[in-house]
């Protein structure tokens, strides 16, 4: 009997005796060894046969071999301004138990201590442990980066109470540092073994120099220009301007803030004003109808004058048109006037003598005076004025300020009377005496004829002008000539079937009665019987009859709905069919954009289906016709047709 051992596992490195002593038999392993025991170190299934007289009997076990778990916890650590601090033990398939008797494959450090782990893989059991020191970094601040201004040395500080050692970027190993220059300055601080490093830069740099001069005195009107002179700097003056320069130019107290690189100094300057010396030699101006001018300075107390001709009075005498000036001077403060003087005469002006005119005439003033301003006494401005009723009219004209006024009284002579009446309508043969007024001087007809009347004998326009004392007048006429009324209403005739028939009875400007009692010049048939007509006028009375019958005469058309231009002389051409003979004829074809493609007035000829000697594509066409349809069976009677509708052309 063989018992190898049931399936087992240990861990690396150890080993396992596998024994399979049998008294007398011999044994085969799987790797072909022949000793009873056999010893184990890796993972694997390990059988044995076992022969005795014969008989064989074989037994089987598996080894694992499994792994130390790999739980290193690293060196002791210093762990500086970290507050914790993660130890990790992972391996695969492993569990823990830390020194606090949790199980968890990491563990969270937050104060210090000896830390230690036990991994357990499959029985397979290591031990680590560490030590973690947990300390703040020094606190050290040198502050921001800075620009020291009027100082020429400086002291910086990195204090730190618990710091062991300090070191500057210039080796000096105390804990503040004085410097004189400009520059960038570190500083390492070392707290057992955690360093905080700083960095500052400082700027050492004089307060700038500002100057705005003495308290100032200037002259009403004056300006004056505060300069900061200091380049390369930002300013800041009384007024919230950020120029280098101010332009003063009212009283005050101004003052400067000069800012370089934040190192700021003032000055401040008291600016007063002296009025400067009233001089006024009056506005620009025209002198209408002088030859000579004084100009006064109209400032009596002032220490000098001087005018534009060099002299030096108070007052200037001119006698010509021009620009002159004066400069007043009072205690140093200088005060100038100008005025523009023009010596000018009044304008000239004449509408002339007071005057009658004609009724229908106007009369136009004129000013005859140019470059001017004109005002009439209608208001209007322009130059000239166009009178049309009688009365006084006046005109001012202003030239540059001088201003001239004149007036004319205009009276109005009636025009002669001429009145031939309205038109008027003559009968046939009928004369009219036109006439006009006997007592003006002329008379002249549109034939040239000069007496006062004309005999008129035909159908025209006529006029006459009068003329009396050089005031005309005229009238015209038109005659008109009226035939006697004339009427016929053409034969007797027959109707078929009633279509739509009129009799008509037109004369030239004429009234009308029908035996119906209608008064149109026209009236529609719609039954058999005899019809008359009374025509009558200012010049005389026409009367007709005629007899209209209506009767039914079966005359009929047909018009296909679709036809194929194939030329198999089957359905190729669209064409009308009537049981009756067809006279005054029209046939028409449209495309659907309402295009005439077709026309004919021969009922012989159909469409084949062609524009131009082109087949037309397939589609629905739009035909109209209108025909006399007579039956030459029935007294020749004659029914009109008006057809319209829809073909549909198939090739």
């Amino acid at each position: 009997m063989l018992n190898l051992l049931s399936d087992t596992s240990i861990c690396t490195g150890d080993s396992i005796i596998l024994k399979a002593t049998y008294p007398g038999a011999d044994y085969v392993w799987q790797d072909a060894k022949t000793d009873s025991i056999y010893k184990v170190k890796a993972t694997g299934l390990y059988k044995v046969t076992s022969t005795l007289n014969s008989c064989s009997i074989e037994d089987s076990t598996r080894i694992t071999v499994n792994t130390y778990p790999n739980s290193n916890l690293g060196k002791d650590t210093l762990l500086c301004g970290i507050p914790t601090y993660i130890l990790k033990a992972t391996f695969a398939g492993a569990s823990y138990l830390w020194q606090d008797s949790t199980i968890d494959s990491t563990y969270l450090v937050t104060k210090n201590g000896l830390y230690w782990v036990k991994a357990n893989n499959k029985g397979c059991i290591k031990y680590d442990s560490v030590k973690v020191t947990l300390r703040p970094k020094p606190n050290v601040n040198l502050g921001k980066d800075s620009i020291i201004c009027g100082d020429t040395i400086y002291i910086l500080k990195a204090t730190y109470l618990l710091a062991t050692n300090y070191l500057w970027s210039d080796n000096s190993i105390d804990s503040v540092l004085t410097i004189n220059k400009r520059g960038k300055y570190w500083v390492l601080v070392n707290d057992s073994g955690c360093i905080t490093k700083d960095t500052i830069s400082i700027i050492l740099k004089p307060v700038p120099i500002v100057n705005l001069g003495n308290d100032t005195m200037l002259c009403q009107f004056e300006t004056f220009k505060l300069k900061a002179k200091y380049p390369n700097a930002i300013y800041k003056w009384s007024d919230n301007s950020s120029d280098s320069n101010l332009l003063v130019n009212k009283a005050g107290k101004y003052w400067l803030s000069v800012n370089d690189s934040s190192c700021i100094s003032h000055d401040t300057i008291e600016i007063r004003y002296k009025n400067l010396p009233i001089v006024n030699i009056g506005n620009d101006t025209i002198i209408c109808g002088a030859t000579n001018y004084q100009i006064n300075s109209n400032c009596p107390f002032a220490k000098s004058y001087l005018w534009s001709d060099n002299s030096t009075d108070s007052v200037l005498n001119i006698n010509k048109n021009g620009e002159y000036w004066v400069i007043v001077n009072d205690s140093g403060c200088v005060n100038k006037d100008t005025v523009y003087i023009v010596l000018k005469a009044f304008p000239i002006i004449n509408l002339g003598n007071d005057t009658m005119i004609c009724q229908d005439k106007n009369l136009k003033l004129k000013a005859n005076y140019s470059n001017a301003n004109y005002l009439w006494s209608d208001g209007s401005k322009d130059s000239n004025l166009e009178v049309n009723k009688a009365g006084k009219y006046w005109l001012s004209v202003s030239d540059s300020s001088c201003v001239t006024a004149d007036t004319i009284e205009v009276r109005y002579k009636n025009l002669p009377i001429v009145n031939l009446g309205n038109d008027t309508t003559l009968c046939n043969n009928a004369t009219l005496l036109l006439k006009a007024p006997t007592n003006y001087q002329s008379y002249l007809w549109n034939d040239l004829s000069k007496q006062n009347t004309l005999l008129v004998n035909k159908e025209g326009m006529y006029l006459v002008i009068v003329t009396d004392s050089g005031c005309v007048a005229q009238d015209q006429i038109n005659i008109y000539y009226l035939n006697n009324p004339n009427v016929t209403l053409g034969n007797d005739t027959t109707l078929c079937d009633a279509f739509p028939f009129y009799l008509k009875a037109s004369s030239q400007k004429a009234n009308y009665l029908w035996n119906n009692l209608s008064t149109d010049s026209i009236i529609q048939i719609t039954q058999s019987g005899n019809y008359w007509v009374k025509v009558y006028n200012v010049c005389g009375t026409a009367t007709d009859t005629a007899k209209i019958e209506i009767i039914a005469c079966n005359c009929y058309m047909y018009l296909p709905n679709a036809f194929s231009p194939n030329g198999n002389n089957l359905n190729d051409v669209f064409l009308p069919i009537s049981n009756c003979e067809i006279t005054h004829y029209l046939l028409q074809i449209y495309n659907r954009w309402g295009v005439q493609i077709f026309e004919s007035t021969n009922p012989s000829l159909g469409w084949n289906g062609k524009l131009n000697g082109v087949l037309q594509t397939n589609d629905v066409y739009t035909y109209q016709v209108q025909a006399d349809l007579v039956n030459s069976n029935k007294s020749a009677a004659i029914k009109h047709v008006s057809l319209k509708g829809n073909v549909t052309l198939l090739n």
